[in-house]
């Protein structure tokens, strides 16, 4: 039908920058698109040191599902090369998340504290004292902190 089912964009010198300046820290998600030709918009993006967030790659692909998800992700490891440690931090409810052990087996894979809060309200319930408790937590600084603050909520 002469259209294309996937599309990945990453400019070179960002990628660059990214991998020899950054802490190597990416933010990952996917976005359902509404029209005729794409449903599904991943990106991957990056904070600098003035926690601005900068554009490291777009991929668009028919749907969200594991196999784009996964081509998406072999995409930007290409992209990064091969040996990277890259630390990965995305929604929950993400499909794209579930894939980062698959291409990035190395790699750390984290959730944001959001997605953790719509969770544990989903299981727990919201009531106000548990809900401060829960930010308290996923805000320490250090281990003991969060260790103590974590028992807690038991």
């Amino acid at each position: 039908m002469d259209r294309f089912q996937s599309c990945f964009l990453a400019i070179g010198w960002v990628v660059h920058a990214f991998v020899n300046c950054f802490l190597l820290v990416l933010y990952i998600g996917s976005v359902r698109l509404r029209g005729d030709y794409l449903k599904t918009m991943f990106v991957a993006v990056a904070k600098d040191g003035n926690n601005l967030t900068i554009p490291i790659a777009f991929g668009m692909a028919f749907e969200n599902n594991v196999v784009s998800s996964t081509w998406f992700l072999m995409r930007l490891k290409e992209c990064l090369g091969e040996g990277k440690e890259v630390a990965f931090i995305s929604n929950m409810y993400d499909v794209i998340g579930s894939c980062v052990d698959i291409v990035f087996t190395d790699s750390y894979h984290g959730y944001t504290c959001t997605s953790v809060h719509k969770y544990l309200c989903t299981r727990v319930g919201s009531e106000r004292s548990m809900e401060t408790l829960l930010w308290i937590t996923l805000k320490s600084y250090t281990k003991p902190t969060f260790k103590q603050n974590f028992s807690r909520l038991h």
